[in-house]
């Protein structure tokens, strides 16, 4: 039979080495909320208890200073080919605006998580897994010649990478360029 005693040691055991691996391996056991959005996925649409939708407008100038659209996103994170569906991710590309033709399309992201948490810019980043604007060509980092303008709705963002993506119908839209 096990004594009582066998029993707290056994437990005096565990916690000093649940303590001594924590010392050693600082972030054993941690998961920050950009580690559950990037690694998270979400078992179909039905299980979502947020569901927003972004546009997301994406353009980078040319040598010459004119601004070329980066095709628009679809099936990024959707799970079409490792059976995950991201946290954000697009399936389609969408006209947008009133009056947009199909030729006016951009990705169309949607939010979708499976508990609260706050989604913003970089997630997408993170999820889509590009470096925006390197990934694009060997384009000059933002600097005393280029800049990135970024607006959503028309109004400038001063701090895209933490622009929240909640709402419906909100164009957010990002230009790389020269000054």
């Amino acid at each position: 039979m096990v004594s009582e005693k066998s029993i707290l040691i056994a437990a005096v055991l565990v916690f000093v080495g649940f303590v001594a691996v924590s010392v050693v391996f600082e972030d054993f056991g941690v998961t920050t909320d950009d580690e559950r959005i990037q690694d998270g996925c979400l078992n179909g649409h039905g299980a979502a208890v947020t569901h927003d939708h972004v546009y997301l407008d994406i353009w980078i100038s040319d040598e010459n200073g004119d601004l070329q659209q980066i095709a628009p996103l679809e099936n990024e994170g959707a799970g079409t080919t490792d059976g995950c569906m991201k946290f954000v991710h697009t399936h389609d590309a969408r006209p947008y605006g009133e009056g947009a033709s199909a030729q006016e399309v951009t990705a169309y992201l949607h939010v979708e998580t499976p508990f609260q948490i706050n989604i913003s810019m970089k997630h997408w980043f993170m999820i889509w897994d590009e470096e925006f604007p390197q990934s694009y060509g060997d384009w000059e980092q933002v600097d005393d010649t280029h800049e990135i303008v970024a607006t959503r709705n028309g109004e400038v963002i001063e701090d895209f990478w933490n622009e929240q993506l909640d709402g419906q119908s909100d164009i957010i839209r990002l230009e790389y360029r020269q000054k």
